[in-house]
């Protein structure tokens, strides 16, 4: 059911903030694999949530995480920061 729900452009447009926050909380807990999982699935996501995509190529030593566009670079930093502090405040 999950992965129905991340790989629906519908409920991506509809939900995508909750969508948001839950890709954040999953990295914050160190779920790579299963956000990987996501964004192998769906070609929108990873269009529709590219600093998330570029934190998790850095949350996972990927190589292209250096390859991030130059005007995505505050974002990701950004989200780099913000799941660090969500995974802060969980433990």
């Amino acid at each position: 059911m999950a992965e129905e729900f991340m790989s629906s452009p519908a409920f991506h447009k509809e939900l995508s903030q909750d969508i948001l926050l839950d890709l954040m909380l999953l990295l914050a807990k160190k779920y790579y694999n299963q956000v990987l999982d996501y964004f192998e699935t769906s070609q929108y996501l990873q269009e529709r949530f590219k600093p998330v995509f570029y934190a998790l190529l850095y949350f996972t030593n990927n190589d292209n995480y250096r390859r991030r566009p130059p005007e995505l670079e505050e974002p990701v930093d950004d989200m780099i920061a913000q799941v660090k502090e969500m995974a802060k405040e969980d433990r």
